[in-house]
């Protein structure tokens, strides 16, 4: 798996101090950045549609209101990032460390994540619907008022990982360690953890208890 890249610290705030590069409603589709540096970078309200990153870093950056469907990203360290309101459909992720990042309202539809970094990832109001996530590391990732449905967690570490009001219908685990994980507020419809119906064993424990369906 991924491994977390020491910077210290948490994600930053916009307008922190010691900005880096600042791209504005710049439309970079199709680009294509190799081994660039770009420490504290602000990307905002501009497109990125299938543009492609390889051994880049990105450490600390700011992403606001950035369409990046299609992104193709590896090899690259976007860790403590905040990302706001933006689009990732179709992303295809793979040796990147994510660690420390703030996503709020990003769609990650149809993404494809492998080998990669979300230790201490916190996802509000997003979508990862149809996401496909292999061989990931996410210890304590916190995800909240999100939607997971249809998505794949294939040998992934999601130990001290929390859930709260998300939608997981059809979402699917295989071989994933949940250790100490919280699921709260759920709609657990359809889900399988190894091949199990989360829902059934639920159905059938409140019947055991008499709880009625």
């Amino acid at each position: 798996m991924a491994r977390e890249r020491d910077h210290g610290g948490e994600a930053e705030p916009s307008g922190a101090s010691r900005a880096g590069p600042r791209f504005a409603d710049a439309d970079l589709s199709g680009a294509t950045f190799e081994r660039s540096r770009l420490h504290r970078a602000r990307i905002v309200g501009s497109t990125l549609d299938e543009i492609s990153l390889e051994d880049v870093a990105l450490p600390r950056a700011s992403l606001v209101d950035a369409n990046a469907s299609g992104l193709s990203m590896r090899d690259i360290d976007f860790s403590s990032c905040v990302v706001e309101d933006a689009t990732f459909v179709d992303a295809r992720l793979s040796d990147v460390d994510l660690a420390r990042v703030s996503l709020v309202d990003a769609n990650l539809e149809g993404a494809r994540l492998e080998n990669v970094n979300l230790s201490r990832v916190k996802l509000v109001d997003g979508s990862m619907a149809d996401a496909s996530l292999e061989d990931v590391s996410a210890p304590r990732l916190a995800i909240a008022d999100a939607d997971l449905t249809a998505a794949s967690f294939r040998e992934c570490d999601l130990a001290a990982s929390s859930f709260d009001d998300v939608k997981l219908t059809g979402a699917r685990f295989d071989r994933v360690d949940l250790r100490d994980a919280v699921i709260r507020n759920a709609d657990v419809r359809g889900l399988t953890i190894d091949g199990v119906r989360v829902d059934e064993l639920l159905a059938r424990a409140r019947s055991e208890r008499g709880d009625g369906g």
